[in-house]
């Protein structure tokens, strides 16, 4: 019996329904011709019989003969042009998918053109379109054929989001490929080196090398702190081609002498992400020493150099003054670490710079503004803007004790923030990243370590809960938005303690006017103020409660690991921080009742106010306020609406 036995009643003809779509069915009188032919031949010869009978019929009843072939002749011609319209629609159907099919060919086409035009092998040209990578980004179309027709190093600089992993990852995965095809180098040897100031980083970095040698047999390996050493010897041993690492925890592996990195022979490729963060204190040293040791190679000169970042040519003009007061040794600037670094990296004597970053430091699709408030009112603003505007946004602080603070009074306003901070371990960390990524509402509270060259998906909205302390921090923070030429905003909010750092970022983009204000409408606020209110102190409260407790637990584990008694004033103290504690709680809960029953209520409009006037704010409209709540008004809609 035939594999399709039982699916043949699923495949006969369903004559109901394409009679109803207009076909004429010549063979609804059986199902197949084989079995049925007799009967056929017995059917034809009734037909013929009863036929005749009819036309003897008509001839003796002339007066109903003209009806009769009238009617014939409409239905008759009512069923072909039925058949005929269907026949028709199907045509035309077919061609439209033919005609689209023809259309998404001709632009592989023209992508696989544009690709090859820049000298990128095929199997990684097969990966980018599969990723749907069909235009090359403005760095990678100045740096691919530079680096892989000319093999010249590279030094890079572009906005953030502008494609810069993949402008150095090409030509070494391309490079890679012709050294295999031309026996210069085989399977499981050390040949690439990338290096990133962050384990973030370079678990995208990974990432995006991966998606771009699908089509080879490739390894690539993460070495970076916070992973286990079993772990990492274990990725190792399986003899990487390409090792994306931390300085410092690539360092430490080379003192440990391992096996597989520390033959540096056949390196025939470096590059240094986010050179600006390399530059700064806890990285340059191991970076130098990592540098020192590879350059003693005989390779060095064959060796290709790519050096990238989004500020490279951008000095910070924020300095602290109070470490240059205490250190008498002057230090070098970032220029001169800069200049240093390069020497180091042992570039030849005319590497190609491709220097694109824009005459402010942003995104041209970047659009940028700042709240004026009082440091009291920060939370008041952030509530209002995450509960009016949703989507996707990344808040950035200065401090982890600020993440901590910020990260409980969201999470009782039911906001669902995620931490992001070098306190957390690893696993955490991604963990919540991914989290982030995934929701299209995400909330992610960070410091800075979250600001250096990630590359989060549709991003909406930056915010720089406190000013940044330099000017590259705060291109990094916003450069997490408006990515890949989409449109994002990035806002700042500024307390009068942190005008002067606003001032100097300001003057350092080369900015002649002010950020615009964004848009505030105060006639929410006093609904919003006194959910924020009500959450302060329940995080307050919550905060005495686990201090308390951890207080105590303290006490007892210390009096167990030295197997001793307690103390009865000690006791007598926790008797009376825990009578003390329930009655907190009770207030806890009791507040927490009355949020909960705000947070259920819709906000209203309210013209009893009791907030700052001290700053710039601009009242709204209420019905054409409400009006474009309706229709999903987004923040930079806002914006634009009010400019």
């Amino acid at each position: 019996m035939s594999d399709y036995d039982d699916d043949d009643h699923d495949m006969a003809p369903n004559y109901d329904k394409m009679r109803g779509m207009g076909f004429i069915c010549w063979r609804e009188i059986s199902a197949t011709d084989d079995e049925n032919h007799e009967d056929i031949q017995l059917n034809k010869k009734k037909k013929k019989k009863k036929k005749k009978r009819k036309l003897d019929a008509i001839e003796t009843e002339q007066e109903i003969e003209t009806p009769i072939k009238k009617v014939k002749t409409k239905k008759k011609k009512r069923s072909n042009e039925t058949h005929m319209t269907s026949t028709l629609q199907i045509t035309n159907e077919n061609n439209k998918d033919e005609v689209e099919t023809t259309t998404n060919n001709d632009s592989i086409e023209i992508a696989k053109k544009v690709w090859s035009d820049l000298y990128v092998s095929e199997n990684i040209i097969r990966s980018l379109l599969e990723q749907k990578f069909f235009d090359p980004t403005p760095i990678q179309r100045l740096t691919l054929p530079t680096a892989i027709r000319d093999r010249l190093d590279i030094i890079g600089a572009a906005e953030t989001g502008s494609g810069k992993t993949l402008a150095f990852a090409i030509p070494i995965l391309t490079h890679m490929s012709k050294l295999l095809e031309n026996n210069e180098m085989s399977y499981g040897q050390f040949t690439s080196l990338i290096l990133t100031p962050t384990r973030e980083l370079a678990v995208q970095i990974k990432s995006h090398i991966q998606t771009a040698c699908r089509y080879t047999k490739f390894k690539t390996a993460v070495v970076v702190g916070g992973m286990s050493t079993q772990k990492q010897e274990r990725l190792l041993s399986q003899k990487p081609e390409i090792i994306v690492a931390t300085p410092g925890r690539f360092w430490e592996l080379l003192q440990e002498n391992n096996e597989h990195i520390i033959d540096m022979s056949n390196l025939r490729f470096l590059a240094i992400d986010e050179t600006d963060r390399m530059i700064e204190k806890g990285h340059f040293e191991e970076l130098e020493k990592i540098l020192n040791l590879i350059n003693k190679d005989d390779n060095n000169q064959i060796r290709q150099k790519f050096v990238f970042s989004a500020t490279l040519m951008l000095q910070s003009s924020i300095d602290n003054e109070k470490k240059k007061q205490k250190n008498k040794k002057k230090k070098e600037d970032n220029q001169d670490k800069l200049a240093t670094l390069i020497s180091a990296v042992g570039m030849s004597a005319k590497p190609k710079i491709i220097d694109l970053t824009k005459e402010f430091g942003t995104a041209e699709t970047l659009t940028e503004a700042r709240v004026n408030c009082s440091l009291e009112d920060k939370d008041l603003y952030l509530y209002y803007f995450l509960t009016l505007y949703p989507g996707r946004t990344l808040i950035f602080t200065n401090s982890i004790d600020c993440i901590k603070r910020l990260q409980s009074i969201l999470a009782i306003l039911k906001r669902n923030p995620l931490p992001l901070h070098a306190q957390m371990e690893q696993k955490q960390r991604l963990t919540n990243l991914e989290k982030f990524s995934n929701s299209d509402n995400g909330l992610l509270v960070a410091t800075d370590v979250a600001a250096r060259g990630l590359d989060i998906p549709n991003i909406k909205h930056i915010i720089h809960y406190q000013v940044p302390r330099s000017t590259e921090l705060y291109i990094h923070r916003s450069g997490r938005t408006a990515r890949a030429e989409r449109e994002g905003l990035s806002v700042m909010f500024i307390c009068p303690e942190e005008l002067f750092l606003y001032r100097k970022i300001i003057k350092t983009l080369n900015r002649n006017e002010d950020l615009q204000t964004f848009p505030i409408d105060i006639t929410y606020l006093s609904n919003l103020k006194r959910r924020v209110r009500l959450a302060s102190e329940i995080s307050k409260l919550h905060h005495q409660v686990a201090k308390v407790a951890n207080e105590t637990n303290w006490y007892h584990k210390a009096a167990k690991e030295l197997d001793i008694e307690l103390d009865d004033n000690i006791r007598d103290i926790e008797k009376a921080k825990t009578a003390n504690t329930k009655d907190i709680q009770k207030k806890e809960i009791q507040l927490r009742n009355e949020l909960d029953l705000l947070l259920k209520q819709p906000l209203k409009y309210s013209s009893s106010l009791n907030i700052s006037r001290s700053y710039p704010l601009l009242f709204g409209d209420p019905d054409q306020l409400a009006s474009r709540r309706k229709n999903d008004m987004t923040a930079l809609d806002e914006l634009k609406h009010r400019s």
